[in-house]
C-alpha cells in the first residue's frame, strides 16, 4: 500500500462513495449528498497536519458510515414521496407595472425540487429550476397559472394561481404610441401634397 494525497487522489474516492448514495436514492440531491459525506466523515487523527487546523474540511472520508447512514434515513422497498408545493397567495398587480413570486416545495426525502408551470401570461417567464415567476410588464386582466412540483421521480400536486392585473395601460403604453397633434398635420400634410401633384399630372394638355 501507498500514501499519497491532493485533490487528484480524494476526488474518485469521494466519487465512488457519492455514487453509492445515488444508488441507493436516485432522486436525491447534490446537497443532501455532501451533507451525509460531511456528517459521517472520521476525524483527523491526532498529530496530523489537518487535526489543529480548520480549513482541510470535516474530515476523512468514510464510505461504510455515509452508506450506513442513508440506509439507515431510507430502508431499502421505501416508496418516494412526492414533493408538496407551499402554499402561493393570490397576485395582484397594476397594469403596466412588474410582478415576481417565487414557487417553493417541501420534500420528505430531502430531494430538490423543480417545477413547471402553465398558462403564463403573454411577455412573462418562469424559472423551472428556481421556481421563479417574472412579468415586467402585465398586461390587463385576470389570469390563471398552473404551477407543478417534481423530484425527477414524483410529481406532486398541481396548485393554480390567480393573477389580477388591475387598471388599463399608460397612455401609449403596449408599444403603439399615441399619435400627437403635429402627427395628425403631418399626415394631413402629406396626403394634400399628393393629391396636388396627382390633379397636376392628370391635367389635360392646352392646345
Amino acid at each position: 500500500a501507498a500514501n499519497s494525497n491532493g485533490t487528484s487522489f480524494a476526488a474518485p474516492h469521494v466519487a465512488g462513495v457519492a455514487a453509492l448514495l445515488f444508488q441507493i436514492r436516485p432522486t436525491i440531491s447534490p446537497d443532501a449528498v455532501l451533507s451525509y459525506l460531511q456528517a459521517n466523515a472520521r476525524g483527523y487523527p491526532t498529530g496530523t497536519y489537518c487535526k489543529l487546523r480548520d480549513d482541510c474540511g470535516a474530515g476523512m472520508l468514510d464510505a461504510s458510515d455515509t452508506v450506513a447512514a442513508l440506509l439507515l434515513a431510507v430502508p431499502p422497498g421505501t416508496p418516494n414521496r412526492s414533493p408538496v408545493l407551499n402554499t402561493i397567495g393570490a397576485q395582484t398587480v397594476a397594469a403596466g407595472g412588474s410582478l415576481q413570486f417565487t414557487a417553493t416545495a417541501t420534500d420528505a426525502d430531502g430531494d430538490r425540487v423543480s417545477f413547471t408551470a402553465s398558462g403564463i401570461p403573454s411577455g412573462a417567464s418562469f424559472d423551472g429550476n428556481a421556481g421563479l415567476f417574472s412579468w415586467g410588464y402585465a398586461l390587463p386582466g385576470i389570469y390563471f397559472v398552473s404551477i407543478t412540483p417534481s423530484d425527477g421521480a414524483a410529481t406532486g400536486t398541481s396548485a393554480t394561481v390567480r393573477i389580477t392585473v388591475t387598471g388599463s395601460l399608460p397612455s401609449g403604453g403596449g408599444g403603439g404610441g399615441a399619435t400627437t397633434g403635429w402627427d395628425a398635420m403631418a399626415v394631413l400634410l402629406l396626403v394634400g401634397s399628393r393629391w396636388a401633384l396627382l390633379r397636376r399630372t392628370r391635367r389635360p394638355p392646352r392646345a
